[in-house]
């Protein structure tokens, strides 16, 4: 990991824009202030009375090696060891792949190479593996059945439908400009803005998966 003097992250000494972030902390909606010891330069945005501002907002401003750079660390910070690593890492973009995969610059996992993946201990994100529509019958479209899967086939959206509004999801349009909103907004009955939005669920209890913010998978620059 290299920090430059603003506190942003990158993965290669050249710090190339659109290519190396791993996070940049405008986009993070964090701090970073150099005077203070290492382990305390990064906080939260608070407002005057030193409340977190943004504490139950999903994460953004982490492009997809930052995303893997931290599945790598949880694996190691939990103990489950260096063997159990899901990533390979390394200063160049290419270097940053799924352990098991052996021609991963042109986009190739086959599915030997996944259930050989699916034994690792790490942590890792979902893979796709497969065209949406044949969910059914791949073991490896993970993102599509938890974020699609209506219990009968697949659906645009993970509240198990084609079509939604603003009682469904948080999107961006001209008339639905208000950002990201907090974790839980939308998750089914237990929404934090009741008859507000509709009481959507999803049949694996994984929720907040349509709209708010864009969601990394494993597979090739998916």
């Amino acid at each position: 990991m290299y920090f430059d003097v603003e506190g942003n992250v990158w993965c290669s000494p050249e710090k190339k824009q659109n290519r190396d972030e791993m996070f940049t902390v405008k986009k993070a909606y964090i701090t970073y202030d150099a005077s203070k010891p290492a382990g305390h330069r990064y906080d939260v945005i608070r407002d005057k009375s030193g409340k977190p501002i943004f504490a139950n907002y999903p994460i953004s401003g982490v492009s997809w090696i930052g995303s893997l750079k931290y599945c790598n660390w949880l694996t190691i910070d939990s103990g489950r060891g260096l063997s159990e690593l899901c990533y390979t890492e390394g200063t160049n973009i290419s270097s940053w792949a799924p352990i098991t995969a052996t021609n991963w610059t042109k986009g190739i996992f086959t599915d030997t190479e996944r259930a050989m993946w699916t034994r690792y201990k790490g942590f890792r994100l979902p893979m796709v593996g497969t065209n949406s529509i044949q969910i059914k019958a791949n073991p490896f479209g993970e993102f599509y059945k938890t974020a699609a899967w209506n219990r009968k086939t697949n659906s645009v959206y993970a509240f198990g439908r084609d079509t939604f509004d603003i009682k469904d999801a948080n999107f961006l349009d001209k008339s639905n400009n208000k950002g990201a909103m907090p974790v839980g907004s939308f998750a089914g009955t237990n929404n934090s803005l009741k008859g507000i939005v509709r009481p959507d669920t999803n049949p694996y209890g994984v929720l907040d998966l349509s709209g708010n913010v864009a969601e990394w998978t494993s597979d090739f620059y998916a």
